[in-house]
């Protein structure tokens, strides 16, 4: 990855700053992308799925720190360093079927896609520092997460839903304050309307896997699974009534892509790291 000129330089923290305010970080302030809900079933799902020499090695990078500890870290992180923001989604235009990395990566400053590429990188860097290795490891936890929201891979000139008002089962005003929009919905509305624990709603998705199914939903490549992201953007989470009044029937429509998403998100988490660390 080639992150801007002004943020290059804070790819990677010092050694100084791990795990004292790396991981104190990761525990403080509010969660954006699928919100920490989300977030730490992925976190859960890939845990399940790891070898043992791959979370052996996540256990000695976080320090006993769990998956779903840090799961959230990247965004917290980004409220020290804004130059990160654009690495959590990919403007994929909604009337595109394609990645384009110069139209939805490069003019944007960084995206999701080579973010995620560079620091599978360096986790697969033996030379690299320890506090570098664990950095990254946060982040791909957290990006692989984001990738799957998929608010987080299209955009109607509209920030990816976050500039489309809504009203979410009758409510105006969020619970997390402001007010709803599309983007949020698909954060953190839907998932806590389905009215389960992160350990509960990890649980319920894992128990319909097989090896054979596992191995089909681990298939594709970061732009594959960009892509996948893109068109459930544009067949689900954009397909709105037009009075933007979100309840039961869009729910019911869209919990399947829901569910499949952070399943999704916990199985192909656990084949990077798995490829990154566990060899």
């Amino acid at each position: 990855m080639t992150p801007p000129k002004s943020s290059r330089r804070k790819l990677m923290p010092g050694s100084w700053l791990f795990p004292t305010v790396l991981l104190s970080v990761a525990c403080a302030t509010p969660a954006f992308g699928w919100g920490e809900t989300g977030h730490r079933i992925v976190a859960r799902i890939a845990d399940g799925l790891l070898t043992d020499q791959a979370r052996a090695r996540v256990r000695a990078l976080l320090r006993g720190n769990s998956l779903e500890g840090v799961s959230v870290f990247a965004d917290h992180y980004r409220l020290l360093d804004t130059n990160t923001a654009p690495w959590h989604f990919v403007d994929i235009p909604v009337s595109s079927s394609r990645y384009d990395r110069v139209r939805d990566c490069r003019e944007h400053h960084g995206c999701v896609v080579e973010a995620l590429e560079h620091f599978k990188t360096v986790l697969t860097d033996s030379h690299s520092s320890v506090s570098n290795r664990a950095f990254a490891l946060m982040f791909v936890v957290h990006l692989v997460g984001d990738l799957h929201q998929p608010l987080h891979c299209a955009d109607n000139n509209d920030r990816g839903g976050n500039e489309v008002k809504v009203t979410f089962f009758g409510q105006t005003n969020s619970p997390i304050g402001g007010l709803w929009n599309l983007h949020a919905v698909w954060d953190g509305g839907l998932i806590e309307h389905r009215g389960m624990s992160d350990r509960e709603y990890a649980r319920k998705l894992s128990t319909q896997l097989t090896v054979d199914s596992i191995a089909a939903l681990q298939a594709g490549t970061i732009v594959d699974w960009v892509l996948e992201s893109h068109s459930n953007a544009v067949h689900f989470a954009y397909q709105i009534p037009p009075a933007r009044e979100l309840g039961t029937a869009y729910y019911r429509r869209v919990r399947p892509v829901l569910d499949d998403s952070l399943l999704k998100g916990g199985l192909r988490l656990a084949r990077v790291l798995n490829e990154t660390l566990g060899q």
